[in-house]
């Protein structure tokens, strides 16, 4: 989990889209066993929303739920949480 404090939304995608780059092009040792021959990650992203009074473990099951999303569709992607409940993906 990476917290980002006074980070738009934007930016945090922009973050994990170079991560996903970084670890998916990373010679990694034995690389060669895994699918494809690479390791990838998929990510989840949520921003908090004070205004609407969100709590913090909503934040944390928002990323979560991204998370499984992005698993459940192909793996080696990014899915946001936008804001109340609008969830997108980003295709790899």
């Amino acid at each position: 989990m990476i917290l980002m404090p006074n980070t738009p939304i934007s930016m945090a995608i922009h973050l994990a889209e170079r991560l996903r780059l970084d670890i998916a092009s990373f010679p990694f040792e034995k690389r060669e066993t895994q699918p494809e021959g690479k390791i990838t990650i998929s990510v989840g992203c949520a921003q908090h929303n004070e205004s609407v009074g969100e709590e913090v473990d909503q934040l944390i099951r928002m990323a979560d739920d991204c998370l499984y999303q992005a698993k459940n569709w192909g793996r080696n992607q990014i899915w946001y949480e936008g804001c109340a409940s609008n969830r997108s993906r980003l295709f790899m």
